[in-house]
């Protein structure tokens, strides 16, 4: 059997096998590709951890390592003993994390001045007035050619 052909089972295999030239030169591009894939309601801040995490995922796949708890440990052992590589990773967190937080706020400033918009839109039908200019009175329900307003 061929050594590159083995098996990755134990930590020390899988640590021989990681790509860490690729790892040296993770950008901010990458990280952002993971992190526009995620609702920006539901983001989260990341840490130069989470970072790592993503990448040595990445890793497994690529090596077919499908023992998350080995990944775990590589995560661990990695993040202990390579401290300029763990430096790199939290200016990088934190880079993203602005990144994320301004498209938050540009996001939550568009939403909130799509709420205040208080002219009324030039309609032809009740429906129309109810879609474009809300639904004043949920209570008045005389308005017999739209059938809600009255739950």
């Amino acid at each position: 059997m061929c050594v590159e052909c083995r098996k990755i089972v134990t930590l020390d295999d899988f640590l021989t096998k990681i790509d860490y030239e690729n790892l040296k030169q993770l950008n901010g591009q990458q990280i952002l590709a993971y992190q526009t894939s995620q609702p920006l309601h539901r983001f989260k801040l990341l840490n130069g951890k989470d970072l790592l995490n993503i990448y040595l995922e990445s890793e497994a796949i690529r090596l077919k390592v499908h023992d998350k708890f080995l990944v775990k440990l590589a995560l661990y052992h990695i993040w202990i003993t390579n401290l300029n590589l763990r430096d790199k990773l939290l200016d990088l967190a934190d880079d993203v994390n602005k990144i994320n937080l301004n498209k938050k706020r540009v996001c939550d400033e568009n939403l909130n001045r799509i709420i205040r918009i208080d002219v009324p839109q030039m309609v032809n039908s009740i429906f129309e007035e109810h879609i474009f200019n809300g639904v004043k009175d949920f209570s008045n329900n005389d308005d017999k050619n739209v059938g809600f307003g009255c739950l």
